[in-house]
């Protein structure tokens, strides 16, 4: 189980990349504009949302992580079923929230809103890389014989 940045592909580099973009959003850049201006992030100004944001955004992390020091698929290919489902949903979300604060949007509602996208798009590009292995004569389907061995 060595890390290798070699064995990331097109979609977790796209995760991996917009979760960073996320979590540096939510966090650092103004979200929205309230009457007295003050400008808010996306941490302060989303009590709820919040925690799902990070959640999401840690995922996404994870899944670039766990695809590249993995040999078997299992792990990531789990991490995308997971991370394409969660970020799907938070975006939708995001989309629903914006325009219904209290507060006016700023770039970082705009930015946090294209990095949920774009890690629901890593996520299921990563997902869909997964359906390239087609049993045949080199490739067979392992198979593992139940109960006791039988001797000729």
């Amino acid at each position: 189980m060595a890390f290798a940045p070699s064995r990331l592909r097109r979609g977790e580099i796209i995760a991996g990349l917009s979760a960073i973009a996320l979590l540096i959003a939510l966090f650092v850049i103004p979200w929205f504009r309230f009457a007295a201006h003050t400008d808010a992030s996306g941490w302060q100004s989303l009590p709820t949302l919040r925690w799902l944001i990070a959640a999401v955004a840690l995922m996404g992390v994870l899944l670039a992580f766990f695809q590249a020091s993995h040999d078997a698929p299992a792990l990531p290919v789990a991490w995308s079923v997971i991370v394409t489902t969660l970020s799907a949903v938070m975006t939708v979300l995001v989309i629903i929230r914006l325009p219904t604060d209290g507060g006016r949007p700023l770039f970082g509602a705009y930015l946090g809103l294209v990095a949920s996208a774009a890690l629901t798009v890593g996520a299921f590009i990563s997902l869909r890389q997964e359906d390239g292995w087609v049993p045949d004569r080199d490739h067979p389907i392992e198979t593992i014989a139940l109960g006791p061995p039988t001797h000729p």
